[in-house]
């Protein structure tokens, strides 16, 4: 299957699992008459999903202008040299800094030899 960033490693569905599960804990929303407040803001970022951001245009490249790292224990991409991996807290110290990788210079290796692909 297709990656869609070809310069980093493929992120595990436990990490994205647990990304989403921690994204619905920063939302404030109507759970209505679900049968938990978990179960209700599922239903709440399904319907979001569904109908807004499932409907928007394509996009060649959402990823444009974007200075992503990835986190070298759970493979979360991340924006930002400084910031460490917001899910497992990777990153923090100068040594995992120096060995994540940027999309900014990835593109470029990887254009200079024609071989990348988004």
């Amino acid at each position: 299957s297709k990656q869609a960033l070809q310069a980093f490693a493929h992120t595990p569905e436990k990490t994205l699992e647990l990304s989403l599960a921690d994204l619905l804990l920063k939302w404030n929303v109507d759970v209505g008459d679900a049968c938990c407040q978990f179960h209700g803001m599922v239903r709440m970022m399904l319907r979001i999903l569904t109908n807004r951001i499932g409907k928007q245009s394509c996009k060649a490249n959402p990823f444009c202008g974007m200075d992503l790292r990835q986190c070298q224990e759970c493979f979360l991409l991340y924006e930002g040299a400084d910031s460490g991996c917001t899910l497992c807290g990777w990153g923090n110290d100068s040594r995992s800094r120096a060995m994540s990788i940027s999309t900014t210079s990835a593109l470029r290796d990887r254009s200079a030899n024609g071989t990348m692909h988004l």
